[in-house]
């Protein structure tokens, strides 16, 4: 690939903790490569979007997983709602923090700003699934949500999820906390003074607060 690194990718890869290959591309190169294609090639339909998106991730290469993300990224206010099973597929498959969380914040996030009445049975689903990675998007879904934070169901599976000693679990407690907490800071230190959170979640979650010295 022309705008590849041959030196960056096993850094790429060592990053990613060896799982994925990499080209050796960056995100900046990666954008410009993408759109590159769509003026050579057009634009993809809203129909063809899980075709296409579910081949790039089925190549080794982890480069064009964050291509197929660009395009769900840009695309999913236009999504209809049975591209749900598109955007679990995505979760479900190759899973790792870096394509689950961007799927959970600037796809799943913007997909249920679109359709609201699918939210709660979806992420419930999620919550309850033995899947720790749909677990994680439950949890962390609302992250840019601020004032429009659906308090009740972010509790809720942080109550829920609270004993769990899966890293990814803990990791999303607190960074939903801690995101929530530049919201309504005493709604968060009520629920985690509260709560019998891991140590780690805990501890993140109360982190924005105890370096703003509002704690």
């Amino acid at each position: 690939m022309e705008k590849a690194v041959a030196e960056d990718a096993p850094i790429m890869k060592g990053y990613m903790r060896n799982q994925f290959e990499f080209f050796g591309v960056k995100k900046p190169a990666r954008m410009k490569i993408g759109q590159d294609f769509f003026k050579e090639f057009g634009q993809p339909t809203i129909q063809e979007i899980p075709a296409f998106v579910q081949f790039l991730w089925q190549q080794p290469e982890r480069e064009l997983q964050y291509f197929g993300n660009d395009i769900n990224e840009k695309y999913v206010t236009k999504f209809p709602e049975s591209y749900l099973s598109h955007i679990e597929y995505c979760i479900t498959h190759k899973s790792w923090w870096d394509t689950v969380d961007t799927l959970a914040i600037r796809v799943v996030g913007e997909f249920f700003k679109v359709y609201p009445d699918l939210r709660e049975a979806t992420t419930e689903g999620w919550i309850n699934s033995d899947n720790f990675w749909l677990q994680r998007v439950a949890i962390i879904h609302q992250l840019k949500y601020k004032e429009s934070t659906n308090t009740e169901m972010l509790f809720a599976y942080c109550e829920q999820m609270k004993e769990s000693q899966e890293f990814f679990i803990q990791k999303a407690i607190g960074w939903a906390l801690r995101e929530y907490s530049k919201t309504d800071a005493t709604a968060v230190v009520n629920f985690v003074l509260n709560t019998d959170l891991a140590k780690f979640s805990k501890k993140e979650a109360l982190k924005w607060l105890k370096n703003k010295e509002k704690l």
